[in-house]
């Protein structure tokens, strides 16, 4: 019997249909994996969607070219922020065989910048390191001033928990308590005095003409203890209306608080403007600091990712690669050079763009990074930009720097307070930008300075008042600075805004309100005092016209009992 060889015939087969389907991957499938997983890794350091037009994988190098990248705006869906007409990296073959992408040398040529548009609030703001602005004191001032009904007192309704009315209310309790008091004791006494009256009438009456005499002594002293019952009574009803009166009279020393409670209730600007300066300066300044934002947010955690771990046991540093027991491991990226380069076309298209990258890798701890760039962009009016960046953590120490200076670049529809009553903003003005940023160990300095010159203003509403106080403190201010200090821990290090502008906004507010708080507290005063008086009023002609009516029924029995007295003494005998 024949025994089969060790290869067997349709092995050729299976070898020769591997071999194709290795062929139709390189040639047809391997362009688009390589443009998916550029696409995937860019969009994911940009933050926002990265097109790329067609990608190309070239064995001689190798190389990898890709053609027409669209880098979109993260903080606007569907707007592409800017392009490259061409991108060319050098890979080395070494470092790719071992899962390591490192760029011995790379060129972005053609790069558009679009037109500037006004900004939009971000999809997904994320990270910051300037802290989110909560603080509306521009709005809600302007607000204030632009409602018509800012100077009306407040309902009655909101007078119901001032302290006269809680007063008031208590004294009105206590003063209907003594009444029903003095009526009940009234009664009582009337009540008792007749039963006792009728009863030594009865008995005199009953009595022999010898003892008749002796009950009518006893009669005439009933009648004067009755009668001194009913002065102890009235004595008692005076003073203790006296002293509700006292009480009542008081009800003015609490206009004060009135004013207080009230004032609390009433929703009025803050006249200090603490984050005024913030609120002016942090638009202007944010879409800069983005910057640093993705600096420190998006590229060095992205770094930091792919960074890998080496045991000192094992790995040792010699010169600028690594080794493990002999076999080179470089970092898992590696941009050793990228030239970034366009020129300015006439149509403005392009811009006049120059920039190197050196040293961009995951171990920042063993290559310090630079990234330096020049730029000018005639279609967006950008002129004389300069970046310069340094990525070093060499020996564990963090020294990381980011500076950018941009000579004019233009500001457009740039809104402080944008609500349904106003749009106040800045319309259009040149500008300059001054950026520096120093990362040490974990601590951070920013500082940030804008100058806008030929400032024209924006001041949209339907309120004369308001247009007035804006245009009055704004027209004379064609330049505006606004500077902007950081100094802290990282992520989040303490912030301090200044500007000319803010101060003359915070100024012409401070004057207006404060004229209007002046006008409206004396209005609340003088409603707050009229209030108590009346209350005052009330009560004193109440108690004075229930302590009178007791009074005189008092003096009414007692004359009814001077009456019964005389005739007693007069009579000494009862028909």
């Amino acid at each position: 019997m024949r025994r089969p060889g060790l290869i067997r015939w349709n092995f050729f087969g299976y070898l020769g249909f591997a071999v194709a389907l290795t062929l139709a991957y390189i040639f047809f499938g391997l362009d688009g994996h390589v443009k998916n997983l550029v696409q995937q890794k860019l969009s994911a350091l940009h933050g926002a969607d990265v097109h790329i037009s067609k990608a190309a994988f070239r064995f001689n190098g190798p190389r990898i070219e890709l053609d027409r990248l669209e880098f979109h705006d993260p903080s606007r869906v569907g707007r592409v922020q800017f392009t490259v007409d061409r991108v060319q990296l050098d890979l080395e073959w070494a470092a790719l065989l071992r899962n390591r992408l490192v760029v011995t040398d790379s060129s972005a040529t053609g790069v558009h910048l679009n037109s500037l548009q006004p900004p939009e609030p971000a999809v997904n703001e994320g990270q910051s390191l300037i802290p989110k602005q909560s603080s509306q004191t521009l709005a809600y001032a302007s607000d204030f001033l632009s409602n018509p009904t800012r100077t009306e007192l407040p309902a009655e309704e909101a007078w119901a928990a001032v302290p006269s009315v809680q007063a008031k209310n208590g004294l009105s309790s206590e003063f209907q308590n003594e009444v029903s008091g003095w009526k009940k004791a009234l009664d009582a006494l009337i009540q008792e005095n007749h039963e006792q009256t009728e009863a030594i009438r009865n008995t005199v009456n009953q009595a022999s003409e010898k003892d008749a005499d002796a009950h009518v002594k006893i009669m005439i002293g009933q009648l004067e203890k009755s009668r001194l019952e009913l002065e102890q009574l009235e004595t008692q009803v005076k003073a203790e209306g006296n002293t509700l009166l006292a009480k009542i009279q008081t009800l003015v020393e609490l206009q004060p608080h009135d004013v207080t409670v009230i004032r609390q209730n009433v929703k009025l600007p803050n006249l200090e403007f603490k984050n005024i300066e913030a609120e002016v300066g942090a638009p202007e300044l944010r879409p800069a600091l983005s910057f640093v934002d993705h600096f420190y947010f998006k590229l060095l955690p992205w770094l930091e990712k792919k960074e890998q771990v080496l045991q000192s046991s094992y790995g040792r540093d010699q010169g600028t690669e690594f080794f493990f027991t002999g076999r080179y491991l470089p970092p898992r990226l590696w941009v050793k050079k990228l030239e970034i380069s366009s020129k300015e076309t006439p149509d403005g298209s392009l811009g006049d763009v120059s920039g190197r990258v050196t040293d961009l890798s995951s171990e920042p701890n063993h290559y310090a990074a630079q990234l330096s760039l020049q730029a000018s962009f005639k279609k967006a009016e950008v002129s004389n930009l300069q970046l310069e960046s340094q990525i070093d953590h060499r020996n564990n120490q963090v020294d990381d720097r980011l500076q950018l200076n941009i000579a004019s670049y233009p500001v457009r529809d740039l809104d402080f307070v944008k609500t349904p009553s106003l749009r106040m903003g800045i319309a259009q003005a040149d500008a300059n930008l001054n950026l520096e940023y120093l990362a040490q160990k974990d601590a951070v300095i920013i500082n940030v300075s804008s100058t806008l010159d030929k400032v024209m203003y924006r001041v949209d509403t339907e309120s004369e008042a308001l247009k007035k106080v804006f245009d009055e403190s704004l027209a004379p201010l064609t330049s505006v600075k606004m500077d902007a200090n950081a100094q802290g821990k990282l992520p989040a290090p303490h912030w301090n805004f200044t500007s000319n502008l803010s101060d003359r906004l915070k100024t012409s507010l401070q004057q207006v309100l404060g004229q209007e708080y002046d006008e409206f507290n004396g209005r609340i005063k003088e409603r707050a005092y009229q209030r108590v008086v009346e209350a005052r009023k009330s009560l004193e002609t109440s108690l004075v016209t229930e302590s009178e009516a007791i009074q005189l029924r008092i003096a009414e029995e007692k004359e009814k009992l001077k009456g019964l007295t005389a005739e007693y003494k007069a009579s000494k005998k009862i028909n």
